[in-house]
């Protein structure tokens, strides 16, 4: 699965990271795949995220530190 786009929130101190990716979302198109690069802390933020806003949490691989989720809007 290729992202169509791609987001980092890195770094990125609550409520900033979910604004951010529901802004991202809103310009993608059903069945679009949207790769995030967080911090290890955001992996509950993205998760759930994922499920109040109808998106498909496809996986999340660990590099160096750093947490790479791959989503899929529904």
């Amino acid at each position: 699965m290729e992202p169509k786009e791609t987001i980092d929130i890195r770094g990125l101190i609550c409520p900033m990271p979910v604004i951010r990716l529901t802004q991202k979302m809103k310009g993608l198109n059903a069945g679009d795949i949207l790769m995030v690069i967080a911090n290890k802390d955001n992996k509950t933020d993205v998760y759930g995220w994922c499920q109040k806003n109808n998106v498909d949490f496809i996986e999340c691989k660990e590099e160096e530190n750093i947490l790479k989720f791959v989503l899929k809007k529904r």
